[in-house]
């Protein structure tokens, strides 16, 4: 129940071995607790560590008052509030919409191969959002919003690290 798990302490990476697991959750329950007293810290969940991506995404969707269905797409993990690096674009949208916005972004020269770094393939990451997307849209009347942050983008794939997904009150 955190939205914001990085700040609350309640992320460990490049656990060691058992007694570091032990030792971080420890601290991570410590922190949790300091962070929010409601928050429950009695289970934990334990991932394999993802390689380093090319860049990491935030990917919302969600239903706007005003305009209806919307992607938003930006620079994620701890970036996206630092470096305000965000486009909207309504839905339904083709894959090349979102490939169009992909490549407005200031973290597309992440992606780009940047300084001789591997390019990501635009139309293949653009043709996996535009799967979430449209599984939102044909599913909007039970979903209320789901943020992907980060969203590690890799040459030819993508990896939701972290998922919010919030359901409509019935």
């Amino acid at each position: 129940n955190l939205a914001h798990k990085t700040e609350a302490g309640a992320v460990a990476l490049n656990i060691t071995g058992p007694n570091d697991l032990l030792d971080k959750i420890a601290c991570m329950k410590n922190a949790v607790k300091a962070y929010d007293m409601s928050a429950k810290t009695d289970s934990f969940l334990i991932e394999e560590m993802s390689p380093t991506p090319l860049a990491e995404l935030i990917v919302t969707l969600r239903s706007d008052p005003q305009f209806g269905s919307v992607l938003v797409l930006g620079s994620g993990g701890i970036l996206t509030e630092l470096v305000g690096d965000a486009v909207t674009v309504l839905l339904p949208a083709t894959s090349k919409d979102i490939e169009q916005a992909l490549l407005s972004l200031r973290t597309a020269k992440l992606l780009g191969g940047f300084r001789g770094r591997p390019k990501a393939n635009f139309a293949r990451i653009s043709d996996q959002i535009h799967k979430i997307c449209s599984s939102y849209v044909s599913h909007q009347s039970e979903i209320f919003e789901i943020e992907i942050n980060p969203m590690f983008v890799y040459q030819e794939d993508m990896v939701a690290i972290d998922a919010l997904i919030q359901v409509v009150a019935s």
